[in-house]
């Protein structure tokens, strides 16, 4: 008798059925074993989603307090009163504010408006909206009123906001200064939070009932359950506290219970049907698949042809040939064609990954290998850097000598990147064997006298610095080329990831503008912090309207007298510019001139101060209430070959001697291109107008470096003045540079002069002048006026205190 032997065919199909009625089982059990879980996830995500739009909402809800506030102060009259303390017309304003169109439509529920001094000192506050005596006012929101008045210095223009309630009433408060960079005091919007949450019934689609901590309902959904609804027993709250801990509102949503058992349960049986379904369709494919055995070469060729579609990188490999006669021929023409494809597509992948010029990657095989270094990085955590680097005064060389030399400068540049990468062995050659090493590092040209880096062996700050700063030091090498002796340099910009980003366009643009604040502030490399991001609703606002501010007539020069220590009479004045802005008030240089270069518009401001400043003290200097007059400029200006005959013809316009100019730029301005920038300070001094040094010892330059510049007077920054009194080695430093000075035959101002101590040292040190609080601000023309006809003085101010 035979034995019953089975199938492999019966084998694997009993197995694989065994396994997917196991499946099914377990599908089945699970269900009711992790209800009660599923349960509790909803509670915990319902509390999740409410806090959201409770934060978003509170969020607007701040916004257009804030907004409220701000556009109270854009009134003159609003300003006009606040000056002359006129309460009557204050309260006024701050009624007409209840008759807004987001309070009148209910989007908001204003309660009362108080205006506070400075000192956060009640001035007067709103008749409309609750009625709250002065000593009430003087306790709404104390962990605000508290904060603001401990603020001192910048902290005292932050916004602030919170949550607190005045006899259990709930209130939503902004504290908004007022005046702009002119503190002039604060405006306190207090509304109501509770009418501002209503839309979460809406955003969730669920009954909403909101209570106060004892249990009092201020809002209750129309769609909201009664007591003896079971199938809404399933409520989830969501508890709001004030600033200071203390309960606020309950936020309570009711979901029908019944509904989401039944979804529960049309989950399970979807789960069941796609369980038996897919137990289904892996038995007949395990059938087909055995079945396929007997077709082996043809099933290989099959799926050589599929992993052709998803992976380019095995073109060109070959098949055996075995098989019958007819799968001998069809597998000989796949192989034949296999090669062919291989041989076009290394010729289309040459041509679209690599510059034609430099032969080195281009953009395209920059961007895939940072994708694939990312992906390598989310599967294994190992961190790399992006390292963007532009070339300077490239663009004079390419201008000047042609592009020619600008082409071969560039294949100079992509030589010498290589070299000092692979000097670490951190890059391999664009070869075959670098195509296909996917942990290789790469240097590529994006275009222009753009490249960029990619090191897998930067895994830290330190480790960024050396290698950037071993780029630098080979690219300030001379290049020679032909008969040209050529000097450059290079701004870097330094992305890590996953500290700067964990994507290719967050790395790629956290680079760019590392970069670019490199470029701008001439430090060679810069490596990525928050704090340089460009894209900021104020940069942005601030960067479109210096455009126009100009037109605007929102400029205007303050002057900052010079005196003479020995005689204390005003020597001379310094033009600083103000930037009177619409919507933010006073704007420091310190904000707006980086913009200015970074835009170009550095050229039209430094006109404009140049003819604005000479026109206004033309009559001074004639006069002889002063003997020179300072103007700042940019390192942009010491690009602009105009920029001689423009301070020529602006001096000629007003018939002022060029003697009577001078001439400011920082140390790094004129260091960062020390060979150009000499050229055009020669030509500067060739007019007979003064050069001078600014904020001398904050940089790297010495008086080393200045001595082949010609540079008539130095100002020794004010940090180096402000301890000189009581630190010695502050006293060495100026000291040094006075004796140098001296011998030079240069000028020295001292800048930051807050006292007389500081002065009475100065002196005996033997410096000539100084600038600083002690004498003057910075004031507008109008009471410059004034200063140079009645501060004059015959003696010493000590004598006169």
């Amino acid at each position: 008798m035979r034995s019953f032997v089975p199938s492999v065919r019966l084998i694997l199909s009993s197995i694989i059925g065994l396994m997917g009625l196991l499946a099914l089982l377990l599908a089945i059990s699970s269900g009711s074993i992790h209800q009660d879980q599923v349960l509790a996830n909803n509670k915990e995500m319902m509390k999740e989603m409410i806090r959201l739009k409770t934060r978003d909402l509170l969020d607007g809800l701040k916004t257009k307090s804030q907004d409220l506030g701000l556009s109270l102060q854009n009134s003159d009259d609003f300003r006009l009163a606040l000056k002359n303390l006129d309460k009557e017309k204050l309260v006024e304003l701050l009624n007409n504010q209840f008759h807004q169109y987001f309070v009148t439509a209910g989007v908001i529920k204003l309660e009362k408006l108080v205006l506070f001094n400075k000192k956060m000192g009640i001035i007067t506050e709103s008749t409309e909206g609750k009625l709250l005596s002065k000593k009430r006012i003087d306790k709404i929101c104390p962990s605000i009123t508290r904060a603001a008045r401990k603020r001192t210095g910048r902290q005292r223009f932050i916004i602030l906001d919170g949550l607190c309630k005045v006899d259990n009433d709930p209130l939503h408060a902004v504290l908004v200064p007022v005046g702009g960079l002119r503190l002039k005091g604060y405006l306190l919007v207090l509304t109501d939070p509770a009418i501002s949450l209503k839309p979460i019934e809406m955003a969730l689609g669920l009954p909403l009932q909101i209570k106060l901590p004892d249990g009092k309902p201020v809002f209750t959904s129309p769609r909201w359950p009664n007591k003896n609804d079971i199938n809404y027993a399933y409520r989830v709250d969501y508890k709001i506290n004030t600033n200071s801990g203390d309960p606020l509102l309950t936020l309570t949503i009711a979901q029908d219970l019944k509904k989401l058992s039944q979804s529960l349960r049309n989950t399970r049986l979807l789960v069941l049907i796609i369980a038996g379904s897919t137990t289904f369709t892996i038995v007949l494919l395990a059938l087909y698949l055995i079945r396929k055995t007997t077709t082996q070469p043809l099933y290989k060729l099959t799926r050589k042809l599929h992993q052709l579609q998803n992976d380019q990188s095995i073109i060109g490999e070959q098949l055996e040939v075995s098989g019958t006669k007819e799968i001998r021929i069809l597998t000989q023409g796949f192989n034949e064609m296999s090669s062919r494809l291989k041989e076009l597509y290394e010729i289309l992948e040459n041509m679209a990954y690599t510059d034609s010029l430099t032969k080195l990657p281009n953009r395209n095989l920059f961007q895939n290998r940072i994708q694939d270094f990312v992906n390598v990085y989310n599967h294994e955590k190992k961190p790399f850097a992006v390292l963007l680097l532009d070339l300077d005064r490239f663009k004079i060389v390419n201008d000047t000598l042609g592009h020619h030399v600008g082409d071969e400068l560039l294949k100079e540049v992509s030589v010498r990147l290589h070299n000092v990468l692979r000097k670490d062995d951190l890059v391999t050659k664009l070869d075959n064997q670098y195509k296909n090493n996917k942990k290789g590092d790469i240097v590529a040209r994006l275009g222009g006298d753009e490249f960029a880096l990619i090191c897998t062996s930067i895994n830290n700050t330190e480790n960024s610095k050396i290698v950037a700063e071993k780029i630098i030091s080979e690219l300030n090498k001379p290049f020679i080329l032909g008969d040209h002796h050529l000097s450059i340099g290079a701004s870097i910009g330094i992305a890590l990831c996953p500290k700067h980003g964990k994507d290719i366009n967050t790395l790629i643009r956290h680079a760019d503008v590392a970069m670019y604040h490199a470029k701008n502030t001439s430090n060679g490399f810069t490596i990525y912090e928050e704090k340089q991001d460009r894209n900021n609703l104020r940069y942005l606002k601030l960067e479109q309207d210096l455009l126009k501010s100009i037109d605007n007539d929102e400029m205007e020069l303050y002057y900052q007298p010079k005196v003479d220590i020995n005689t204390f009479k005003t020597y001379g004045v310094e033009a600083l510019i103000r930037w009177n802005h619409p919507q933010y008030g006073i704007i420091s240089p310190v904000d707006f001139i980086p913009i200015a270069e970074q835009t170009g518009k550095i050229l039209n401001i430094t006109e404009w101060v140049l003819d604005n400043a000479l026109k206004e003290c033309a009559g001074f200097l004639s006069s002889g209430y002063i003997k020179d007059l300072s103007i700042n400029l940019s390192r942009i200006n010491l690009r602009d070959q105009s920029i001689a005959s423009t301070i020529k013809g602006t001096l000629e316009k007003y018939s002022i001697p060029p003697e009577y100019l001078v001439l400011e730029l920082t140390e790094s301005a004129i260091m960062g291109d020390h060979e150009y920038a000499s050229l055009i300070l020669n030509r500067l001094s060739s007019m007979n107008v003064s050069i001078s040094i600014d904020d001398f010892g904050t940089g790297y330059t010495s008086l080393a470096h200045i001595k082949d510049l010609p540079v008539d007077e130095i100002k020794i920054d004010k940090t180096f003045i402000q301890e000189l009194v009581y630190n010695n080695k502050e006293e060495a430093v100026v000291r040094a540079i006075l004796v140098l000075a001296k011998h030079m035959n240069l000028t020295v101002v001292a800048e930051g002069i807050e006292d007389i101590q500081t002065l009475t040292m100065l002196r005996e040190l033997g410096c000539s002048f100084a600038q600083g609080y002690y004498f003057a601000k910075p004031m507008p023309l109008k009471d410059l006026n004034d200063w140079l006809i009645n501060n004059q003085p015959e003696v010493e101010p000590a004598a006169t205190n």
